[in-house]
C-alpha cells in the first residue's frame, strides 16, 4: 500500500470526489476529511504524529516534525484498516510522566463524528492501543 499521501486509499473507503457530478472538480480517489490530529507528547522531537478522518482511519508518521521539512517527504502509515469502522473523530496520547518513549504511548481513537452533519459517520466506540506501534484494537 502507498501510505505516503494521507488520506489516499488502495484498499477501501475510497470515493471519487468529483463534487461537480460531472467530472469538472476532480481531485483523484480519496478518502474522509482530516477529523482530528494529534502530536505524540511522548516524542520530544515533535515527529511522532497521529492523524483520522472522517472515513481514512486512524493513521501515523514518525517524521512529520523538523525531520520533514517538505511535506511530501512526510511517511504515513494506516493503523486501523482491519476495524469494524474507518469513522474516527478524535485521536487523545497518554501522556507519560517519567521516562516518555514514543514507543510505549497508549493510544486512543474516538470513533464517528460529531460534525452534525447529512454526510457524518456513526462510530462504534472506542479504540485503544496497546503500544504506539500496533493497530489500536477495539475495545468495547
Amino acid at each position: 500500500m502507498d501510505s505516503a499521501v494521507l488520506g489516499f486509499r488502495l484498499d477501501r473507503g475510497r470515493l471519487p470526489s468529483d463534487a461537480s457530478g460531472i467530472g469538472l472538480q476532480d481531485y483523484g480517489w480519496v478518502s474522509g476529511r482530516a477529523t482530528a490530529v494529534a502530536i505524540d507528547p511522548n516524542d520530544a522531537s515533535g515527529n511522532t504524529v497521529y492523524a483520522g478522518g472522517a472515513y481514512a482511519g486512524v493513521w501515523k508518521s514518525t517524521n512529520a516534525g523538523a525531520l520533514s521539512p517538505n511535506p511530501s517527504a512526510v511517511n504515513w502509515t494506516p493503523l486501523t484498516d482491519n476495524q469494524a469502522t474507518l469513522a474516527i473523530g478524535a485521536i487523545a496520547i497518554q501522556p507519560q510522566l517519567s521516562n516518555p518513549d514514543p514507543t510505549k504511548s497508549v493510544v486512543l481513537a474516538g470513533t464517528g463524528e460529531t460534525n452534525s452533519s447529512e454526510d457524518s459517520y456513526h462510530g462504534f466506540g472506542i479504540l485503544r492501543s496497546q503500544v504506539a506501534f500496533t493497530a489500536p484494537r477495539d475495545s468495547r
